[in-house]
């Protein structure tokens, strides 16, 4: 210890503000800390930023039946179908431009996690309150679009935040619970648009709506406000701020143990002076093999978390059980009407899907709310739910079975639950309950394992010098896989129909697709997939 201690002494220190010694050889390891509140305060008021990310994918399904209606206020006619994607996909946009655009700001020396949590959250508070108080579409889409950017800035840093923020045996453990906090928002926005929809089925009126938006403000602004109470990230201090002294502080407040602070920051130190002074560009350093090899793992974990075709089956839950009913009936005839291909493409626009929006009824107008859009709003909250229960079991498994195992076995269920889908879709019999019960247990499962554990392992596997823009490409990936899935499900679900004649109530080949993704997905992922429950980012 005195040969170690005369050493660093001798040596020039790279940080002046605070000494650090690592244990010496042959040591015993420091304890870990056994105080864990700062850790959940931690946990829960950046999970925010997960539940904010849900609300916004959740809320504008049901929003968009009011809005466009001609009562809505926002014009003096129904909204086009082209408006309607629009006010979706304008979102969609900006949130993958706010992810790359949060990656690449964090890689500066003067804008880390917890600065891109902040403005995330103001931006979001800023957009639902426009669209709260819209009197035109415009204001609308400007709304949508900046609601966006707030959502792609917090999809991206949020998870990293709290990776760098938790211990090795708890990483992914709150890395589950912000994305629980995705599901707990849908379901939430879900419920919010079923009881203001409601209400105004009742009175006769269409301005749910607002409300239906402009709650989402209220998490946003108690993010804000609570992260001004939270440190920034130890490790960005460390490898970008070069501010050991704050990075001490954080460490200090967050484990309340003078040794373990030490101890971590040793091992940040280690790892910034092994990656050395880059002087290169982020471009070039992400091209690195073995940053490569992560980025190639995280983009691919994305890509097939959004390839089984989750916000199909979410967004369109109601309808398919609905389109199972029916089989072996005629398309055209009274007992499929309201499940044809018009309305389910009228469906598929007014929940947010884009590219094949027909109105249910050419030439119909749709001053007052619907009946049947209204149940279709409610019956999405209680299948959502079963997403979140799987979300529970991933808590408690994900730091004791570790990632890898999670996953696969998540995989293996999705897979053999959308085969029971798409055959719950017989050509003779109405197989309504096998319908409902494969989409439960497939929401179930995905819960369990593709939910969270892509955003776990993606804040997981990137070195610090390109955890920010690796994190942000990945994000913007997971938002354009969504988009193209979910534009394209409808035009799926008739090409590979294998009832000719009635193929948009036989979607039968689309989630046998699905299924086929999840498979090639699963043998990639077992092949090259690494484990990194219980070792430390560095």
């Amino acid at each position: 210890r005195v040969q170690v201690l005369w050493s660093t002494m001798r040596q020039e220190p790279k940080y002046s503000e605070v000494e650090l010694t690592a244990s010496a050889p042959g040591t015993s390891a420091v304890k870990r800390p056994q105080k864990l509140g700062p850790m959940i305060l931690v946990g829960g008021i950046s999970s925010l930023g997960g539940f904010l990310f849900g609300y916004d994918t959740g809320v504008v399904s049901g929003a968009m039946i009011e809005l466009k209606s001609r009562s809505s206020g926002l014009a003096p006619r129904e909204l086009t179908t082209i408006e309607e994607e629009l006010i979706v996909s304008v979102t969609v946009a900006a949130a993958a431009f706010g992810s790359l655009f949060s990656g690449l700001v964090q890689q500066t020396d003067f804008f880390g996690r917890k600065s891109a949590i902040i403005l995330g959250a103001f931006v979001f508070t800023l957009g639902a309150a426009l669209m709260a108080i819209a009197t035109n579409l415009t204001t609308i889409i400007w709304g949508r679009l900046i609601v966006g950017i707030g959502v792609g800035v917090a999809a991206q840093t949020v998870p990293t935040y709290i990776s760098e923020m938790s211990p090795p045996h708890l990483r992914g453990v709150f890395g589950v619970v912000n994305a629980s906090m995705i599901v707990f928002g849908q379901v939430i926005a879900s419920a919010a648009c079923c009881i203001f929809a409601s209400h105004d089925l009742m009175v006769g009126r269409v301005d749910g709506w607002r409300w239906m938006l402009g709650l989402g403000g209220l998490p946003s602004a108690l993010l804000l406000v609570g992260m001004l109470f939270l440190p920034e990230s130890p490790r960005w201090l460390v490898h970008y701020a070069r501010d050991e002294h704050r990075a001490f502080q954080a460490m200090m407040w967050l484990v309340q143990d003078d040794a373990f602070a030490r101890q971590e920051l040793a091992s940040i130190r280690a790892a910034v002076e092994d990656d050395g002074p880059s002087k290169t560009t982020s471009f070039k350093r992400i091209q690195r093999p073995r940053v490569r090899r992560a980025l190639t793992l995280g983009v691919v974990l994305m890509i097939v978390q959004q390839g089984v075709g989750i916000n199909t089956v979410m967004y369109y839950s109601s309808s398919i059980v609905q389109m199972s009913q029916s089989n072996g009936v005629a398309c055209g005839t009274s007992e499929t009407q309201g499940v044809d291909v018009s309305r389910g493409r009228a469906l598929g626009s007014s929940i947010g899907l884009f590219g094949s929006g027909r109105r249910a009824a050419d030439g119909a107008t749709e001053d007052t709310l619907d009946a049947n859009d209204v149940s279709a709003v409610c019956w999405s909250a209680p299948i959502a739910s079963s997403q979140l229960l799987g979300t529970f079991v991933g808590i408690g498994l994900v730091d004791r079975c570790g990632r890898r195992p999670l996953l696969l076995w998540s995989m293996v269920g999705i897979c053999i639950f959308l085969f029971l889908l798409g055959a719950s879709f017989h050509p003779t019999r109405s197989m309504g309950s096998l319908s409902l019960a494969s989409m439960c247990a497939y929401l179930f499962t995905f819960g369990m394992g593709l939910s969270p554990i892509p955003w776990v392992m993606n804040a997981e596997i990137y070195s610090a010098d390109v955890r920010g823009i690796a994190s942000g490409i990945s994000t913007s990936v997971n938002w354009v896989a969504n988009f193209a899935v979910a534009s394209t499900f409808l035009d799926l679900a008739s090409l590979l129909s294998t009832n000719r004649d009635c193929p948009a109530n036989h979607p039968d080949g689309a989630f046998w697709l699905y299924g086929t993704v999840g498979v090639a997905g699963m043998v990639w992922l077992a092949i090259f997939m690494p484990e990194t429950k219980g070792k430390t980012l560095e």
